[in-house]
């Protein structure tokens, strides 16, 4: 399976297509009665240009650098932090709204999004928006009022 693999990406595919391509080898193998025991994990670099092209569809260079630099009159931490999450991880409002602290990992700049219309996945962050999660962490934070059954178990969302 790796020769299959690496035909693939010599001749030019990318590493999504690559990983369709398995997936469905190894459905047809397992029906014709020779299972295929084979993962093929998506390179991170690959993640983050599939990433970038998809933000990239929807907004232009200078509406990215817009985002990123706008300075908000309040709560500037937590609303830049929000921005540029929304924009770089390409996650939608409902996810982003949904990280647990316990979702971020700060050493590989990863945030596990588990709150999805699809499957859980990992979303990638810059070290600038690192800065801005460990400063806005570092806060006290206002966190909604809740009803009096779910007050003692705060998840703690952004």
């Amino acid at each position: 399976m790796e020769e299959y693999v690496t035909f693939l990406l010599n001749g030019g595919a990318d590493p999504y297509t690559v990983a369709h391509y398995c997936t469905i080898t190894k459905f047809f193998m397992k029906k014709i009665g020779a299972p295929i025991n084979h993962t093929y994990k998506i390179p991170r670099d690959a993640k983050r240009r599939h990433d970038l092209k998809h933000q990239r569809r929807w907004f232009t260079d200078q509406d990215i650098a817009q985002c990123m630099t706008y300075q908000f009159p309040v709560m500037h931490v937590r609303n830049h932090l929000l921005v540029r999450l929304l924009v770089e991880t390409g996650a939608r409002i409902n996810e982003i709204a949904h990280i647990t602290v316990g979702n971020v990992n700060f050493g590989k700049r990863t945030i596990l999004i588990s709150y999805s219309k699809t499957i859980p996945r990992p979303v990638f962050f810059s070290q600038e928006s690192g800065i801005f999660m460990k400063r806005y962490f570092k806060t006290d934070r206002v966190t909604p009022k809740k009803n009096q059954a779910t007050d003692d178990r705060n998840p703690g969302y952004l």
